[in-house]
C-alpha cells in the first residue's frame, strides 16, 4: 500500500489503520524527520523528498509489480505519478489536493492495460448513505478505541481557521491539526 504525506495527520492515521489491517506500507515524506514520523506510524518503507522518483522507488520496493492500493491527498502531478506506482487492476484513492487541483482524468489513464480503479471517496457521501456510513462509523471507533489515532498536533483556534487550512500546504505541519471554539 502507498500512503503519500505518510508523517500528516490523516496519512500517519491511515499509516496505523493498515498495518493493523496486516498491510506492508510504503509511506512518502517531505523530509527525512518527517520520514521518522512516518515509520513511527508503522510505515515499512519511506519515501523521503518532494522531488525523489516516486514510481522508481515503489518500483524497486515491489520488485517492479506496483502496489496493490495507494491513497493520495496531494493532487495536481503527483496522481498521475501515484497511477504509475500500481499494479495492473490495482485501485487509487485520490481523497484530497492539498498540493493542487486534481488534473483531467481520461479513461485511457486508467486502462484498458492498466485496467486500474479510481475513486473518490467523500464523508459528505458517506453522509448521505446512512447504511454505509453507520458501517464507516463504527470502524472509525474500533480504530480510535485501538490508538489509531492520536492526539492533535497543532490547535487553531476557530477563528484562525484560515491560518489552518493553509498550513498543510506549507509543507511544514505533521500530525493533525483541529480547529477549537
Amino acid at each position: 500500500m502507498l500512503i503519500h504525506a505518510a508523517a500528516g495527520g490523516l496519512g500517519s492515521a491511515l499509516t496505523r489503520w493498515a498495518k493493523r489491517l496486516g498491510c506492508t506500507v510504503i509511506g512518502t515524506a517531505g523530509s527525512a524527520a518527517k520520514a521518522d514520523l512516518a515509520r513511527a506510524a508503522g510505515a515499512d518503507h519511506v519515501i523521503i523528498g518532494r522531488d525523489a522518483d516516486i514510481v522508481a522507488e515503489v518500483g524497486k520496493l515491489t520488485d517492479g509489480r506496483g502496489v496493490d492500493f495507494a491513497i493520495d491527498g496531494i493532487g495536481g502531478d503527483m496522481l498521475r505519478k501515484t497511477f504509475a506506482c500500481v499494479r495492473r487492476f490495482g485501485t487509487i484513492a485520490s481523497i484530497g489536493q492539498a498540493a493542487a487541483a486534481i488534473p483531467p482524468i481520461s479513461a485511457e489513464d486508467l486502462g484498458p492495460v492498466r485496467s486500474l480503479s479510481l475513486a473518490r471517496p467523500s464523508v459528505m457521501a458517506y453522509a448521505a448513505e446512512q447504511d454505509t456510513y453507520r458501517t464507516a462509523t463504527a470502524a472509525v471507533i474500533e480504530a480510535i478505541e485501538q490508538g489509531v489515532f492520536q492526539k492533535p498536533s497543532y490547535l487553531y483556534q476557530l477563528k484562525d481557521a484560515a491560518r489552518a487550512q493553509n498550513a498543510p500546504e506549507t509543507g511544514k505541519t505533521t500530525g493533525s491539526l483541529v480547529l477549537v471554539p
